[in-house]
C-alpha cells in the first residue's frame, strides 16, 4: 500500500534525528544527561498506550450492552407504529361498509355511529361524509341539510383568506354533508371540496381507483387540535352497488359519496407507544418515501423526556448513525417509520474520541515538553562552562587582552548555541509539518477503508461486532485527523507559510456555515445559542475559510465550558471609525486572571492539572488568536471565573468595505 511505503520511508529519517539528538547530549556531558529524559519518555508513552487500549475495552463492553436494549425498544416501538397506522384505516372502510348497507343514513344515526367508534381512533380529528351531488340535485341537498336542522346551510367555498362565499354552480358538487365531532368542526360543513384542488385530486383518486386514498402530507384539522398539526386525509369511495364496479365508466356512474377522515399523526404515534418505558429516549419520525428530497418528513413525535419544543433533525441525520426502520406501504403509498435516540447517540459513544484526543495530546504535551528541556539542558552547560573559563581566568592572573578574547569566545558559543537552537525550533516546526502530512495519509486510508467496512461494499462483515469495531475506527480516525489539521496549520502559521485568500465577506453567511454544527453542540449540551448580526453590517475583506475557523474555534469553546441551562451569543457590530467587531461570550465557568496570558499559547487551557474537568487539545483559542493576527486584528478576552467569557475581535478598518442595506436579527 502507498502509505506502507510512505511510512517506512520516513522512519529511518526519524531514527537519525532522535540518534543525532542524543549524541550531541553526550558530547555536552559525561555523563547520562540525554539517555534519562528519552528513557522517561518512552515508558511514558508505553504506558499511556496501554491505558488507552484499556479504556476503549470497557468503553466497547457498556456500549454493545447500550445498544443491545436499544434495538430491543425501538423495534418495538416502529413496529407498534405500523400496526397502528393499518388500523386507522378501519375507520374509513368502516363508515364506507356503513353508507352501502343503507344508502339513506341521516345525521343522527352517523352521530351514533362516529360517537362508537371515533373513541377508539384518538388521532381522528375529523370524520366527514361527502356525497357527490350532481348539479341539478343542489337545490334538494341544501334543503335536506336544512330541514335537518342546519338553518341557512348551502355549499359554499372558502377562500386562501378565510372568506366564506356561496360555492358557483358546477357540473358536480363534493359538499361535507355530515361530520363528526360536530362541535368544532361546524365550519366544515357545506364546503364543496370541488372547489379545492388539493381535496379534489384525492377525491377523484379515489372515485377512479376504487380504494382508499390518502394525501401525501398536510395538516389536520377538528375542534382539539391546536395550531398545525401533522396530519392526512384519507378517503374511500362508496358506490350504490355496494361493491367496487370494474369498469371506470361504472365508478362514475354508481358513485354515492366519500367516507373521510383526518389524522392527526402525533396523535396517531402517541396511541400507538407499547408504554411509556418504551419510548423514554427515542424520537420517532414518519417519512413519505415516494415525496421528494427534503419534503419526506410527514410527522416528528418527540421522545417523552424531552421539551415540546425539541426540533426534528435532518434527513441526514436520522438516517445516519443509529436508527431503527419499519416501512409499510399504505393506500399505495411507501412509509418508514424511524425511531432514533434522542440524544443521537448511545450513553458513553462521545468519550471514546475525546479520550483518544485526550491521549494524542499527552504524548505531543511530553514530546514538546523534552524537547524544552533538552534545550534547557544544553544552555545551562554552555553557562556552567562560561563560569568555569571565567574562573579560571581570575585565578591565572591573565592580562586583560586574554580574558576579553576569552570572554569573546564565550560570547561566540552563547551565539552558536542560539543558532542551533533557532535551528533546532525551526526543525521541530518541519518536522511536525511533515509529520502531520504523512499521518495524514494513512489516517485517510483507515477513515476510507472503514467507511468501505461500515458499509459492506464487497459483502457482509460477519460477526455484528465488526460493524461496532469499524464505527470506533472511523470515529475516532475522523477526531484525529481534526486534530492533526489544527497542528498543521499552526505550524503553517509559524513557518510564515499560511497565506490568507482574501475576498469581500459577509460576516452573516460565514455565520451561516457553521451554525448547524455550534447550534447542534449546543442543543446537546442543553444550552441556548443566541445570534445578533445585522445584516447591514458592512463587507469584510478578509480570508473566508479563516474566519470561519476562527468563530467555529470560539463558539466551540463556548459550548464546552458552559454549564447545562446557560447561554452562548454571537454578535457583530460596526463603530464610527468603521471597525467590524465580533464578539462571543457565555456564561460558563470562566478563567482565572492568572491563566489569561497562557490560554493563547497552543496546548494550554484555562485548567491545566492533568485531572481537569474540560479535555481538549488546548489549540482552538491558541489558532483562532494566529489568525485572527494574519488578518491585522486584535483579540481581547475579558473573564472571570464563575461568571462568564467575553471574546472580542476588533478588525482594522482599511478591511471593511461597503454597506449593505437590509437588517437581519437571528
Amino acid at each position: 500500500m502507498p502509505w506502507i511505503s510512505k511510512v517506512r520511508r520516513g522512519l529511518p529519517f526519524a531514527q537519525r534525528l532522535l540518534y543525532a539528538w542524543r549524541r550531541r547530549l553526550l558530547r555536552q556531558d559525561a555523563g547520562p544527561v540525554g539517555r534519562r529524559p528519552l528513557a522517561a519518555v518512552l515508558a511514558l508513552c508505553l504506558g499511556c498506550a496501554l491505558s488507552i487500549g484499556a479504556f476503549f475495552t470497557v468503553q466497547g463492553l457498556y456500549r454493545a450492552e447500550a445498544q443491545k436494549s436499544f434495538e430491543g425498544s425501538a423495534v418495538q416501538l416502529t413496529e407498534a407504529v405500523s400496526q397502528s397506522l393499518g388500523r386507522y384505516l378501519e375507520v374509513v372502510n368502516a363508515v364506507g361498509a356503513f353508507f352501502a348497507a343503507s344508502k339513506n343514513v341521516d345525521r343522527w344515526e352517523f352521530f351514533d355511529f362516529a360517537r362508537d367508534t371515533l373513541p377508539r381512533f384518538p388521532g381522528v380529528t375529523a370524520l366527514t361524509w361527502v356525497p357527490w351531488v350532481p348539479a341539478d340535485d343542489r337545490q334538494v341537498f341544501e334543503g335536506r341539510a336544512r330541514d335537518d336542522g342546519l338553518f341557512g346551510f348551502q355549499f359554499k367555498d372558502a377562500s386562501a383568506g378565510g372568506e366564506v362565499l356561496p360555492a358557483p354552480q358546477r357540473q358536480a358538487h363534493f359538499p361535507v354533508f355530515y361530520v363528526e365531532p360536530f362541535e368544532g368542526n361546524v365550519d366544515q360543513l357545506g364546503i364543496d371540496l370541488a372547489g379545492r384542488a388539493e381535496d379534489l385530486e384525492i377525491l377523484l383518486g379515489a372515485r377512479d381507483s376504487g380504494r382508499v386514498t390518502i394525501s401525501r402530507s398536510g395538516a389536520a384539522f377538528g375542534p382539539n387540535v391546536p395550531g398545525v398539526v401533522p396530519g392526512v386525509v384519507v378517503a374511500l369511495p362508496v358506490y350504490r352497488t355496494g361493491d367496487v364496479p370494474q369498469s371506470l365508466d361504472e365508478r362514475h356512474k354508481e358513485l354515492l359519496g366519500f367516507a373521510r377522515a383526518s389524522i392527526a399523526l402525533p396523535d396517531l404515534i402517541a396511541s400507538a407507544m407499547p408504554g411509556p418505558a418504551a419510548a423514554a429516549g427515542l424520537d420517532v419520525y414518519i417519512y413519505d418515501d415516494n415525496a421528494e428530497p427534503g419534503t419526506r418528513l410527514l410527522a416528528f413525535y418527540p421522545a417523552s423526556r424531552r421539551s415540546g419544543a425539541a426540533m426534528p433533525l435532518s434527513d441526514a441525520e436520522v438516517w445516519d448513525g443509529l436508527h431503527a426502520v419499519t416501512r409499510q406501504t399504505i393506500a399505495g403509498q411507501n412509509w418508514s417509520i424511524v425511531a432514533k435516540p434522542a440524544d443521537s447517540s448511545l450513553p458513553g459513544n462521545r468519550q471514546v474520541a475525546a479520550w483518544g484526543v485526550l491521549a494524542i495530546g499527552f504524548l505531543v504535551t511530553l514530546w514538546l515538553a523534552q524537547h524544552l528541556a533538552s534545550s534547557h539542558i544544553r544552555t545551562r552547560l554552555i553557562e556552567r562552562e562560561v563560569t568555569r573559563r571565567t574562573a579560571e581566568l581570575r585565578e591565572t592572573n591573565q592580562a586583560l587582552e586574554s580574558e576579553i578574547r576569552e570572554r569573546e569566545r564565550a560570547e561566540h558559543k552563547l551565539r552558536e548555541a542560539k543558532k542551533r537552537a533557532e535551528i533546532a525550533n525551526r526543525a521541530k516546526s518541519d518536522f511536525l509539518a511533515m509529520m502531520s502530512h504523512e499521518l495524514r495519509t494513512p489516517l485517510n486510508a483507515v477513515i476510507g477503508f472503514s467507511d468501505l467496512l461500515h458499509g459492506e461494499s464487497l459483502g457482509p462483515l460477519g460477526h455484528e461486532k465488526y460493524g461496532e469495531y469499524v464505527d470506533y475506527i472511523r470515529t475516532s480516525g475522523t477526531e484525529l485527523l481534526a486534530r492533526i489539521n489544527d497542528i498543521l496549520e499552526l505550524t503553517k502559521i509559524d513557518a510564515d507559510d499560511f497565506t490568507l485568500l482574501v475576498e469581500p465577506v459577509e460576516v452573516a453567511d460565514v455565520f451561516q456555515s457553521v451554525e448547524p454544527v455550534v447550534r447542534e453542540k449546543a442543543s446537546a449540551a442543553g444550552l441556548k445559542l443566541s445570534v445578533d448580526i445585522p445584516q447591514d453590517l458592512p463587507e469584510l475583506k478578509a480570508d473566508p475559510r479563516a474566519l470561519k475557523q476562527i468563530l467555529l474555534n470560539l463558539l466551540l469553546n463556548s459550548v464546552k465550558f458552559t454549564r447545562v441551562g446557560g447561554r452562548v451569543a454571537v454578535c457583530a457590530k460596526s463603530d464610527d471609525q468603521d471597525r467590524i467587531t465580533l464578539q462571543v461570550s457565555d456564561n460558563g465557568v470562566g478563567i482565572d486572571p492568572e491563566r489569561l496570558s497562557q490560554v493563547l499559547q497552543p496546548f494550554s487551557q484555562g485548567d491545566s492539572s492533568l485531572g481537569r474537568r474540560y479535555e481538549g487539545s488546548g489549540l482552538g483559542l491558541a489558532l483562532a488568536d494566529k489568525l485572527v493576527k494574519l488578518h491585522g486584528a486584535e483579540l481581547f478576552i475579558d473573564s472571570e471565573v464563575g461568571t462568564g467569557t467575553t471574546v472580542t475581535i476588533i478588525f482594522p478598518e482599511e478591511r471593511t468595505l461597503r454597506r449593505v442595506s437590509e437588517s437581519r436579527v437571528a
